[in-house]
């Protein structure tokens, strides 16, 4: 493999990490998949990669693809951390034994240190080496970005995002993500004018629309955050209690309550409709069955928009004590 790579570094093609043309095939459809965020992109992303290093168990990227998918598949709530984050971890670890010097191998496993180890300073490192191994990969630094704003270094974090635009000027995420940091850190003046002029560059944004309908509602502009957030977020439940319309969030609880019995769902999810309610000790105890199933959506507590009306609660500021944040 090594040799195969250094014919193609000279020829100036990129190398692509393994021999196996079918696994090298595979690991690019997996990309593709993965990129969408999606449940169903992420899984299917999930399952090419394996297959990639079922055709080449030393295809380090590969390993590393696995884990990257396993650790979002967890954060977007498709998949219970216990299950998937140790295989994460795993993959990662394996990335990083075939191949010490792969930045994406680093990166993966910071991602699984801070979204279920809650162990900041380790992930740092291992962000921080990625970086240092290829400055240009860009999810090093949008990660690191993102675990910056959750522990409140949102200048730093700022710095990080900015980074990744550059790289990736194109990236919708990227873009957005800088608005969600500056909402994060409480400059919401700069946060509006630069959410919007996403929604200019980029109308079809669901994100985008996403993050200024919750930026709405840390204004206390209930009917404007109507417009933006999706109606079946967890965060509309924000929206429909101002608006006296508590009934339609019990029925978003109902429906969760159902999915649950045959898939998994956050109890960060859960927690954000209890608030929204106006049950506050209802919302505390999700965010307390969260934090003991170590649910990767809760390194977000400090930020998340959508349990601000706990923030001031005892039990709000043990958990984030417990965690480390």
């Amino acid at each position: 493999m090594r040799a195969l790579s250094l014919v193609l570094l000279l020829s100036g093609i990129p190398a692509e990490g393994s021999d196996n043309p079918e696994a090298r095939a595979l690991y690019e459809q997996a990309l593709a998949s993965f990129q969408t965020r999606t449940r169903e992109g992420l899984s299917e992303g999930r399952l090419l990669f394996q297959e990639a290093v079922a055709l080449d168990p030393g295809f380090a990227e590969a390993h590393a693809g696995v884990a990257d998918a396993s650790c979002l598949l967890a954060l977007y709530g498709y998949e219970a951390p216990i299950e998937v984050m140790p295989r994460a971890r795993e993959a990662a670890m394996e990335a990083i034994r075939l191949e010490p010097s792969l930045a994406k191998a680093h990166a993966s496993l910071g991602l699984v240190r801070y979204l279920y180890e809650w162990s900041f300073d380790e992930a740092e490192s291992s962000f921080e080496k990625a970086i240092a191994l290829d400055p240009a990969y860009p999810s090093a630094h949008h990660w690191f970005a993102m675990m910056l704003m959750a522990t409140g270094r949102y200048e730093e974090g700022l710095e990080q995002i900015e980074r990744a635009r550059a790289l990736e000027p194109e990236s919708a995420l990227y873009d957005v993500k800088r608005g969600t940091i500056l909402m994060a850190g409480g400059r919401l003046d700069e946060a509006e004018a630069h959410l919007r002029a996403v929604l200019e560059r980029r109308p079809g944004s669901p994100l985008a629309h996403r993050e200024l309908g919750l930026l709405e509602l840390v204004r206390g502009r209930p009917d404007a955050a109507g417009l933006l957030l999706d109606s079946s977020e967890p965060a509309y439940a924000l929206v429909l209690g101002p608006l006296g319309r508590k009934s339609e969030a019990r029925q978003m609880l109902e429906t969760l309550r159902d999915l649950e019995s045959s898939s998994y769902v956050s109890p960060v999810d859960f927690a954000v409709i209890y608030a929204g309610l106006g049950e506050t000790g209802a919302a505390l105890d999700e965010l307390d069955r969260a934090f003991e199933i170590r649910d990767a959506a809760l390194v977000y507590l400090r930020s998340q928009p959508g349990l601000a009306p706990l923030r001031s609660e005892a039990r709000f500021q043990e958990i984030l004590k417990r965690m480390g944040i």
